[in-house]
Protein backbone atom coordinates (compact mmCIF):
# COMPACT_ATOMS: atom_id res chain seq x y z
CA UNK A 1 0.00 0.00 0.00
CA UNK A 2 1.39 3.37 -0.97
CA UNK A 3 0.77 6.46 1.13
CA UNK A 4 1.26 8.73 -1.86
CA UNK A 5 -2.25 7.96 -3.01
CA UNK A 6 -3.83 9.57 0.06
CA UNK A 7 -4.81 13.19 -0.39
CA UNK A 8 -5.63 15.56 2.42
CA UNK A 9 -8.66 17.71 1.98
CA UNK A 10 -8.55 21.34 2.94
CA UNK A 11 -11.55 23.43 3.82
CA UNK A 12 -12.20 26.92 2.54
CA UNK A 13 -10.37 29.84 4.10
CA UNK A 14 -12.11 32.01 6.67
CA UNK A 15 -12.45 35.75 6.56
CA UNK A 16 -9.58 37.93 7.71
CA UNK A 17 -9.73 39.51 11.13
CA UNK A 18 -9.47 43.21 11.81
CA UNK A 19 -6.06 44.85 11.92
CA UNK A 20 -4.34 45.24 15.27
CA UNK A 21 -2.98 48.54 16.54
CA UNK A 22 0.42 49.74 15.39
CA UNK A 23 3.36 48.16 17.16
CA UNK A 24 6.75 49.59 18.02
CA UNK A 25 9.62 49.18 15.61
CA UNK A 26 12.36 48.41 18.08
CA UNK A 27 14.09 45.54 19.80
CA UNK A 28 13.74 47.35 23.13
CA UNK A 29 11.22 50.11 23.78
CA UNK A 30 10.93 52.12 26.97
CA UNK A 31 8.56 54.82 28.19
CA UNK A 32 9.92 58.22 29.27
CA UNK A 33 8.82 61.83 29.56
CA UNK A 34 10.60 64.42 27.45
CA UNK A 35 12.14 67.45 29.17
CA UNK A 36 12.80 70.60 27.14
CA UNK A 37 15.61 71.58 29.54
CA UNK A 38 18.91 71.33 27.66
CA UNK A 39 21.46 71.30 30.51
CA UNK A 40 23.85 68.36 30.91
CA UNK A 41 22.59 67.28 34.33
CA UNK A 42 20.54 64.37 35.67
CA UNK A 43 17.16 64.63 33.89
CA UNK A 44 15.38 62.95 36.81
CA UNK A 45 13.81 59.50 37.04
CA UNK A 46 11.57 58.76 34.07
CA UNK A 47 12.92 61.65 31.97
CA UNK A 48 15.19 62.19 29.01
CA UNK A 49 16.38 65.40 27.38
CA UNK A 50 18.57 66.65 24.56
CA UNK A 51 21.28 69.31 24.59
CA UNK A 52 19.54 71.53 22.04
CA UNK A 53 16.04 73.05 22.01
CA UNK A 54 15.92 72.27 18.28
CA UNK A 55 15.78 68.51 18.60
CA UNK A 56 17.21 67.81 15.14
CA UNK A 57 20.33 69.82 16.04
CA UNK A 58 21.03 67.93 19.27
CA UNK A 59 24.39 66.18 19.70
CA UNK A 60 23.80 64.68 23.15
CA UNK A 61 21.01 62.72 24.86
CA UNK A 62 20.73 62.72 28.65
CA UNK A 63 18.66 59.81 29.94
CA UNK A 64 17.75 58.58 33.41
CA UNK A 65 18.59 55.00 34.29
CA UNK A 66 15.00 54.57 35.54
CA UNK A 67 12.27 54.78 32.91
CA UNK A 68 8.78 56.22 33.34
CA UNK A 69 6.89 52.91 33.45
CA UNK A 70 4.78 51.87 36.42
CA UNK A 71 6.46 50.12 38.09
CA UNK A 72 9.65 51.73 36.85
CA UNK A 73 12.40 49.69 35.19
CA UNK A 74 16.01 50.14 36.26
CA UNK A 75 17.82 50.29 32.91
CA UNK A 76 21.30 50.91 34.37
CA UNK A 77 22.78 47.67 32.99
CA UNK A 78 20.98 47.98 29.65
CA UNK A 79 22.18 51.56 29.07
CA UNK A 80 25.73 50.64 30.12
CA UNK A 81 25.69 47.75 27.62
CA UNK A 82 25.05 50.13 24.71
CA UNK A 83 28.71 51.10 24.74
CA UNK A 84 29.64 47.57 23.65
CA UNK A 85 27.52 47.46 20.46
CA UNK A 86 28.90 48.00 16.98
CA UNK A 87 32.10 49.99 16.55
CA UNK A 88 33.35 52.92 18.62
CA UNK A 89 32.31 55.38 15.90
CA UNK A 90 28.93 53.78 15.22
CA UNK A 91 27.25 51.90 18.06
CA UNK A 92 23.70 51.84 16.70
CA UNK A 93 20.49 53.84 16.44
CA UNK A 94 18.09 55.42 18.90
CA UNK A 95 14.54 56.35 17.95
CA UNK A 96 12.60 58.77 20.13
CA UNK A 97 8.90 58.75 19.25
CA UNK A 98 6.10 60.90 20.59
CA UNK A 99 3.60 58.44 22.13
CA UNK A 100 0.54 60.43 21.03
CA UNK A 101 1.69 60.64 17.40
CA UNK A 102 3.66 57.69 16.03
CA UNK A 103 4.56 59.62 12.87
CA UNK A 104 6.43 62.25 14.93
CA UNK A 105 9.83 60.86 15.79
CA UNK A 106 13.56 61.44 15.64
CA UNK A 107 16.13 58.87 14.63
CA UNK A 108 19.67 59.31 15.90
CA UNK A 109 22.85 57.37 15.35
CA UNK A 110 24.80 57.08 18.60
CA UNK A 111 28.46 56.55 19.38
CA UNK A 112 29.73 57.25 22.91
CA UNK A 113 27.73 56.25 26.00
CA UNK A 114 29.00 57.71 29.28
CA UNK A 115 27.55 56.71 32.62
CA UNK A 116 27.33 59.88 34.70
CA UNK A 117 25.96 58.15 37.80
CA UNK A 118 25.16 54.46 38.24
CA UNK A 119 22.26 52.66 39.79
CA UNK A 120 18.53 53.27 39.71
CA UNK A 121 18.91 56.99 40.46
CA UNK A 122 21.70 57.51 37.92
CA UNK A 123 21.84 58.76 34.37
CA UNK A 124 23.82 58.53 31.13
CA UNK A 125 24.91 60.93 28.41
CA UNK A 126 24.98 59.61 24.86
CA UNK A 127 26.64 61.27 21.87
CA UNK A 128 24.11 61.36 19.01
CA UNK A 129 23.84 62.49 15.40
CA UNK A 130 20.43 63.20 13.87
CA UNK A 131 19.33 61.17 10.83
CA UNK A 132 15.55 61.78 10.70
CA UNK A 133 13.72 64.77 12.19
CA UNK A 134 10.12 65.36 13.13
CA UNK A 135 8.43 68.27 14.91
CA UNK A 136 9.86 69.35 18.27
CA UNK A 137 8.20 67.76 21.30
CA UNK A 138 6.84 69.83 24.16
CA UNK A 139 7.84 69.64 27.81
CA UNK A 140 6.57 66.53 29.61
CA UNK A 141 5.46 64.81 26.38
CA UNK A 142 5.19 61.05 26.78
CA UNK A 143 7.75 59.39 24.50
CA UNK A 144 9.02 55.95 23.58
CA UNK A 145 12.70 55.37 23.09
Amino acid sequence: MSYSSFKLKSGSSGTSGSSGRDGYNAANTFFYKYSTTTSAVDPGDGYLRLNNATMGSATALYIANTDGSTPANNLDSFLASLSSYGSAARRGYIKIQQSSNSSNFYLFEFSTVTQQAGGAGGWNSIVISNLVSGANFTNNDDVYI
